[in-house]
């Protein structure tokens, strides 16, 4: 190949990752955790995101888990832009807890609820 050949592929390549750098996204490391102030079963519901990449459907799902005991956490995935939510529905008379954790160590939110009985709900966005 030519020197002018080879520098035109040079310029393609780096015109191209440009164009292309900030079409990818980015996608967070959420950890969810739960519990309660005694035994028993309450109810967890908390979202996520379906895709990591624009082109995959980055929309939010929400779930529902019932007769949860114990200490709860769930590792999840979010999108940049989009936001992290959790809530604990306790039993009557008990109180809930709830935090979000970003990688697993830095906390974003934590929740507890207003009165026994009520959920506690914790929410950050997510944002770079």
């Amino acid at each position: 190949m030519t020197p002018l050949v080879v520098g035109v592929i040079g310029l393609l390549a780096v015109f191209a990752a440009v164009q292309f750098s900030g079409d990818f996204g980015k996608a967070w490391a959420i950890t969810y955790t739960a519990k309660t102030s005694k035994s028993g079963t309450y109810g967890v519901t908390y979202q996520d995101t379906k895709g990591r990449y624009p082109w995959e459907d980055t929309d939010v799902r929400r779930h529902s888990e019932a007769d949860t005991t114990g200490a709860w956490r769930k590792e999840v995935v979010i999108v940049d832009g989009k936001n992290a939510k959790v809530s604990v529905i306790p039993a009557k008379g008990a109180v809930a807890t709830c935090a979000i954790l970003l990688d697993g160590r830095k906390v974003l939110a934590r929740g507890t609820s207003p009165a026994a009985g009520q959920p506690a709900v914790c929410e950050s966005p997510i944002k770079d």
